[in-house]
């Protein structure tokens, strides 16, 4: 079934939706978290605060 062309050329119904709103959609892979750019700068930001921040009250405020 899934190798069918009509099968095939027809979108997610939540990809629909999302498009037909204007905006754009990209899945990322389930398992693969290291292909992901939130992921990727959520790790930057990790390696930034973890330099550069005290993680007092004071500092933060």
């Amino acid at each position: 079934l899934s190798s069918q062309p009509d099968f095939q050329a027809q979108k997610h119904q939540l990809q629909e939706s999302i498009e037909g709103a204007g905006h754009q959609v990209i899945f990322y892979l389930v398992c693969h978290c290291e292909q992901n750019f939130i992921e990727y700068f959520r790790g930057h930001a990790k390696v930034y605060t973890r330099t550069y921040c005290e993680y007092s009250y004071p500092s933060l405020v």
